[in-house]
């Protein structure tokens, strides 16, 4: 079974869309936080603090549970107190606080007067108070080992700011809220667990430096990436032996690569690249998810002894 179906542990935080115009369609892997993290087959979520921290464990622990495409989900989840052979817990607290960030005025136009039917012979303007306000949730938590060694840590704040007014609707707080706890909770997921999904990566379209010939030949390719992504890279990769210096011909050849699995190809390509003026940002880019589907890769191959 193709290891991009069959863990999927957090497919929620990482499925892409079906394959989308002028994109070519990848396997990508998202590594927990470090190595240690993906090893831990075992953890306990202690009861969190704070405002919003029973919340969000119970959230996290939800979303740790919920089991992949293969049936299991990456960590067992044990309550805490449980007596178990527990390799990690979890800990900490979730705060949240309300702030005004700014008041201005609004004018607002009005009837003051109308007639006796109904149609309004005089208005006024008045001025209405409205206030930008911020909800801030700040996490704390700590994620330790059986010995107690830190592994992850999340301080980072999330922020959320809402406009109102006298004459208005107020924002709903509890549900923006919910909103950042759920996004906390993906972050969570996303460091503690490894993910293996396809993803749509944009082709890069600039034909310049291209003879007439070739950039026919390109703009065949862009649009068979609709249809045929394979025909496209036959298309990218036959004009490679002519324009292969041509920064999206080298580019596309190597998200071809990738696209196959081949993963060194495509770091070559993307390196060529990286060294140019046009698409440097691209390749880069291409550069860091095969380091990040490299290690994906290997924490998984650690867990299973594939």
């Amino acid at each position: 079974m193709d290891p991009f179906i069959r863990f999927g542990m957090a497919l929620s935080i990482g499925v892409a869309a079906p394959a989308a115009a002028e994109t070519l369609t990848v396997p990508v892997g998202r590594p927990a936080v470090s190595d240690a993290v993906a090893a831990l087959d075992t953890i306990s979520i202690q009861q969190f603090g704070g405002r919003d921290g029973a919340a969000a464990a119970v959230a996290i622990e939800d979303a740790l549970r919920a089991a992949g495409p293969d049936g299991r989900p990456w960590l067992r989840v044990v309550p805490a107190g449980v007596k178990a052979d527990v390799k990690g817990g979890l800990y900490g607290s979730v705060e949240s606080d309300i702030k005004i960030s700014s008041r201005y005025q609004k004018t607002k136009e009005e009837c003051r007067d109308r007639d006796k039917d109904g149609n309004c012979t005089a208005k006024e303007t008045r001025k209405i108070d409205c206030k930008y306000e911020q909800l801030t949730l700040r996490p704390t938590l700590r994620l330790t080992d059986a010995a107690g060694a830190l592994l992850y840590s999340d301080e980072k704040a999330m922020t959320d700011t809402r406009q109102s007014c006298a004459d208005g609707v107020q924002p709903d707080w509890s549900r923006v809220r919910r909103k950042l706890v759920a996004e906390l909770v993906e972050r969570t997921v996303a460091a503690l667990t490894p993910a293996l999904m396809r993803q749509n990566i944009r082709v890069m379209e600039n034909r310049r430096g291209l003879d007439k010939t070739a950039a026919t030949a390109f703009k065949d390719a862009l649009r068979l990436t609709k249809r045929d992504q394979e025909g496209a890279c036959r298309v990218w990769r036959t004009m490679g032996a002519d324009s292969g210096n041509q920064p999206s011909v080298a580019f596309n050849i190597g998200l071809c690569a990738e696209h196959d699995g081949d993963l060194e190809t495509a770091r070559r390509q993307y390196e060529r690249v990286a060294n140019m003026t046009a698409g440097r940002g691209e390749a880069n880019e291409g550069l860091r998810r095969i380091d990040d589907t490299i290690r994906a890769n290997r924490q998984f191959a650690a867990r299973t002894g594939g």
